[in-house]
């Protein structure tokens, strides 16, 4: 649906798209080890292609990260995943907007 719908939709939709995708990936878990990265890896290459900003999860909020998974597993709310994912997005935009330029 993503893809061949990404004309029509808005970036925020794009963004919760994405982050449902994600959420599915860790729930499947289709591999013996790297789960994690290797979702977390995909979703960072859908969310640069759709033209968004590359972002990590950082020590200080993967706690954060992990309840909201928990809360889309259990509750099937992902109200908290999108909130992360978009406030990691607007963390990464002012890095990268903020940072020194180089030539």
């Amino acid at each position: 649906m993503l893809e061949s719908k990404s004309n029509e939709l808005s970036r925020s939709q794009i963004i919760e798209l994405i982050a449902d995708i994600h959420h599915r990936i860790t729930v499947i878990h289709p591999f013996p080890d790297g789960n994690g990265r290797t979702s977390r890896g995909f979703m960072i290459k859908m969310l640069i292609r759709y033209g968004m900003p590359p972002f990590y999860i950082d020590v200080e909020r993967k706690e954060e990260y992990y309840n909201a998974l928990e809360i889309a597993d259990k509750e099937n709310d992902f109200n908290a995943l999108y909130e992360y994912i978009f406030k990691a997005l607007i963390r990464a935009h002012v890095e990268l907007e903020t940072r020194p330029k180089t030539i």
